[in-house]
C-alpha cells in the first residue's frame, strides 16, 4: 500500500476513535472502503454516510456527490478508513431522506481488509453491491480489470473489447452484478483498451470506455451506470483499487 495512503487511513481511524470513547484496537493497518455513488438522476441523488451508530445529523454528516472526483475522475468515489478488529455500524442514506437507509450494516475488519460499497440505481430504487475485494500481487507487465453493472435501466449487458466479437469479455452481467479480475497486458506496447457495452440480449451498442493510462501491476474497476433515456446518461467510471 502506497505509505501516505497507508498513513491518511491511520489517521482517519484514530479520527473516529476520538470520537468514540470505546476503545479499539488498530494493531497493524487500518481497513478501508471505497464507497461510489452510482444513484443516477437528475437531482437529489447525493449520498450521506454515518459510521458512528447514531442518529444522522443532516447538517454535519458527510455527503458525496455523483460527480465526486477522486482528483483523476468524476466518479461519485469516496475511499475512508475505518478501525479493524472492532465491528463498525456503516448506514448509507439518501442525502434527502435520511430516515430510510440503503444500507444499513455492521461490518468487522481484519487489519489491511479493503471493502467496496456500490450504491446504485435510481433515488426511488436505490440498491447496494457490497464486496470484499482481494488484490493479488501483480508481478508481471499486467493490469487486473474487473466490472459491474451499477444501471438498472440496463437489466443485461455484454462486454468486449473493439474489433472483438460481442461478449468475448463479458457475455452476461446482470444488474448488480459484479465480475473478477482479468489480467490484461500491460506492456510498452499496449497503450489501451477501448471497451464496448452492448445489450446482451440484442447486441445494441450502448457506450464504451476508452482505459488509457494502464495501471500496470494494479487493478481498477469499471463502473457502469447512468440512465437509458434521460440525464445523467449511460457512462462507465474508472475506480483505481489500489
Amino acid at each position: 500500500m502506497n505509505t501516505k495512503i497507508f498513513f491518511g487511513l491511520i489517521s482517519v481511524a484514530l479520527f473516529f476513535i476520538s470520537c468514540n470513547k470505546t476503545e479499539a484496537d488498530i494493531t497493524g493497518a487500518s481497513a478501508s472502503i471505497n464507497l461510489v455513488n452510482a444513484v443516477a438522476a437528475e437531482e437529489n441523488n447525493d449520498l450521506n454516510m454515518n459510521f458512528t451508530g447514531g442518529s444522522i445529523i443532516y447538517a454535519t454528516t458527510k455527503r458525496l456527490s455523483y460527480w465526486a472526483s477522486d482528483g483523476t475522475s468524476s466518479n461519485g468515489l469516496l475511499t475512508f478508513g475505518i478501525p479493524s478488529n472492532r465491528t463498525i455500524p456503516l448506514t448509507v442514506t439518501l442525502a434527502e431522506d435520511t430516515t430510510k437507509p440503503i444500507f444499513n450494516q455492521t461490518i468487522s475488519c481484519n487489519p489491511g481488509d479493503i471493502y467496496s460499497l456500490f450504491i446504485g440505481g435510481k433515488p426511488t430504487s436505490a440498491s447496494y453491491v457490497l464486496q470484499k475485494d482481494t488484490l493479488r500481487a501483480i508481478t508481471d507487465s499486467l493490469t487486473g480489470v474487473r466490472f459491474i453493472n451499477m444501471s438498472e435501466d440496463f437489466q443485461n449487458i455484454s462486454i468486449n473489447i473493439s474489433g472483438n466479437p460481442m461478449g468475448s469479455e463479458v457475455a452476461q452481467l446482470n444488474y448488480k452484478q459484479i465480475t473478477g479480475f482479468k489480467l490484461y497486458p500491460a506492456t510498452s506496447t499496449n497503450f489501451s483498451y477501448t471497451f464496448e457495452i452492448r445489450d446482451a440480449i440484442t447486441g445494441d451498442f450502448i457506450t464504451s470506455f476508452n482505459y488509457n493510462k494502464l495501471a500496470r501491476f494494479k487493478h481498477i474497476t469499471l463502473i457502469i451506470r447512468g440512465l437509458k433515456d434521460s440525464w445523467p446518461g449511460i457512462e462507465v467510471v474508472r475506480m483505481n483499487n489500489w
